[in-house]
């Protein structure tokens, strides 16, 4: 989620990424690679800086827990991503396609949802509105992610449900300059 969002424009330094990481995350890194984004070690950590992000064909069938957060990615991209064989992320805590299309398109982003894909048109900005975080923590955090580069406040509800795979998510993300209240 930090890759990411350092990759969309933000200055985020991970101080303990391990490269050689078994979980399928780790793929995230050649995804947004091919976007156009570099990987770089620093005396402190990694960084993933991209002067701009480009489309990319992304097949999902080995990574769905990424794809929310690659969909963010995917919404600033120059030009237009498709995300492929997505089929196995209807049955994850959520409808994650779904969720990942209605996450986008509440903040103002072109996607079209079809049975296994997604295809989004990335644009220069986003504004701000009202999601649930469907109570899937990688939603929740995507959308925290996609909240740091919209043009008006973003409300999720049930957000703390990230309590699931990373209980002080949001203490770090203030930590980087996110904006968070629990209401």
């Amino acid at each position: 989620f930090f890759l990411v969002a350092d990759a969309i424009g933000h200055d985020i330094t991970l101080t303990n990424m391990n490269l050689s990481s078994l979980q399928g995350d780790r793929d995230i890194i050649p995804i947004l690679e091919r976007m156009g984004a570099k990987l770089i070690k620093t005396d402190e950590g990694y960084k993933m800086e991209a002067e701009e992000l480009k489309a990319t064909t992304i097949d999902a069938s080995q990574v769905p827990d990424i794809i929310p957060a690659l969909g963010v990615a995917c919404a600033f991209a120059k030009g237009t991503s498709h995300i492929i064989n997505a089929q196995r992320l209807r049955i994850k805590e959520c409808d994650r396609l779904e969720a990942t299309r209605i996450m986008l398109e509440t903040c103002g982003a072109q996607v079209k949802e079809t049975e296994d894909s997604l295809t989004i048109i990335g644009q220069d900005s986003l504004h701000g509105g009202k999601l649930t975080s469907f109570n899937d923590h990688r939603m929740a955090m995507s959308e925290a992610i996609l909240a740091t580069r919209l043009t008006s406040p973003l409300e999720i509800d049930d957000a703390l449900c990230v309590r699931k795979s990373y209980p002080h998510f949001f203490e770090d993300y203030k930590k980087l300059g996110g904006q968070y209240h629990e209401c």
